[in-house]
């Protein structure tokens, strides 16, 4: 049974993130198309336009995050 995370999940802690990658969920979400918006921390089905992510810094830290594991 597949989940949806689209709009409804909330990532907004970088160790959260972390273990996403570690467990694997992180990939499994990409796989399946979906798009990890930053800047609000939530799952898309394409390009998240809100105020959030439209902001330069906002979400830096779990934008580090995908960096350093290769996202």
């Amino acid at each position: 049974m597949e989940q949806y995370y689209n709009g409804t999940l909330r990532i907004k802690n970088q160790k959260t993130l972390q273990k996403w990658i570690d467990k694997g969920w992180y990939k499994e979400q990409m796989d399946s198309g979906w798009i990890f918006a930053a800047g609000c921390g939530r799952f898309r089905s394409e390009k998240c336009e809100c105020a959030k992510c439209r902001k330069v810094n906002n979400g830096q830290a779990l934008k580090d995050v995908l960096a350093r594991n290769g996202f």
